[in-house]
């Protein structure tokens, strides 16, 4: 089975410049690379859907050992900056046959069971809504002119509603994905003129996560997941505790506010300085030969260059 990541970032910005919810942009850096490093320690056949400018710094600067570097994103068009799953989604639409996709803030200590990538469909796991999901609904029904026919009916329900977490997503049923995929970009595109109205970032977890459960259970499809406990959308914790891999932890998923928090992001790069030395330092050197943002620089000037030769 393929292993696809995304990452996709508009040709004007830059990525170490720009934080994409991390606290630094370094830290962003440090989390793609040891990503994929794990991910290409059990699995060969990895893939990166990218556009041009991020494929030469993925590729040319980290020399990640993705098997393929796609640039098929130079011609996506975001039509609003914080809908950040559109890319993702828009790499589902091309894949002819089956995968996992995996967030760049998911890094693995173990391979997935071959009974779990056996899968039709597959999911982190799912979420129970609070407040973050709630509030938001609440907005979508009073701002909204259009829902896809699974979201209005389990938005008429009485309980309180669930989704997957899309840390990792994908499976073996690629015709439903597409279908799923396509549905997505119709929400959005419908309601495009309704999102100055609501918080457009929380967006993103209705039009893939809440909506790819709801259209499985329309249409009858299992979902596995990684985990089977629920879990409050608000309450993920020990699912970023780095500092406890190997021996109690196998599978991170930094999200939210694991990214901002600065023990999570020095303990991840840390980890990569343990087990991928010579990444850590081209990392490195490439913030400080820059001139870029990064926790070391006052270490750096210090030490007079410790971590590397000139």
């Amino acid at each position: 089975m393929k292993m696809i990541q995304t990452f996709y970032l508009d040709p004007s910005n830059n990525i170490t410049k720009t934080s994409m919810g991390w606290k630094l942009p370094f830290y962003n850096v440090i989390s793609w690379t040891l990503s994929c490093l794990q991910l290409h320690k059990y699995y060969d056949n990895i893939l990166l859907h990218t556009n041009t400018s991020s494929a030469k710094f993925f590729n040319d600067i980290l020399q990640l050992p993705y098997k393929n570097i796609y640039t098929s994103h130079d011609d996506f068009i975001m039509c609003h900056h914080d809908l950040w799953a559109l890319p993702k989604i828009y790499t589902y639409l091309l894949q002819k046959g089956p995968f996992l996709h995996l967030d760049g803030d998911v890094i693995i200590f173990k391979p997935f069971s071959d009974s779990f990538l056996n899968k039709n469909l597959m999911a982190q796991n799912i979420e129970e809504a609070t407040e973050y999901y709630t509030s938001t609904q609440n907005d979508l029904i009073k701002h909204f002119s259009y829902f896809p026919i699974s979201v209005e009916n389990d938005f008429n329900k009485k309980i309180p509603i669930r989704a997957i977490n899309a840390g990792i997503i994908g499976g073996k049923d690629v015709e439903f994905i597409h279908q799923f995929s396509k549905t997505a970009f119709e929400y959005v595109k419908r309601n495009i003129m309704h999102l100055n109205k609501i918080n457009t970032e929380r967006f993103n977890v209705f039009f893939e996560q809440h909506l790819f459960l709801t259209m499985a259970k329309e249409k009858n499809k299992k979902i596995s997941y990684l985990f089977n406990e629920k879990i409050n959308d608000n309450e993920y914790q020990k699912i970023g505790n780095i500092h406890e891999v190997p021996c109690h932890q196998n599978y991170i998923h930094l999200l939210g506010h694991f990214k901002r928090d600065e023990k999570t992001c020095l303990s991840m790069t840390l980890k990569l300085q343990e087990l991928y030395p010579d990444y850590f330092c081209k990392i490195i050197r490439y913030f400080h030969d820059n001139h870029l943002n990064h926790p070391y620089s006052k270490l750096l000037h210090e030490t007079k260059n410790f971590f590397f030769k000139k």
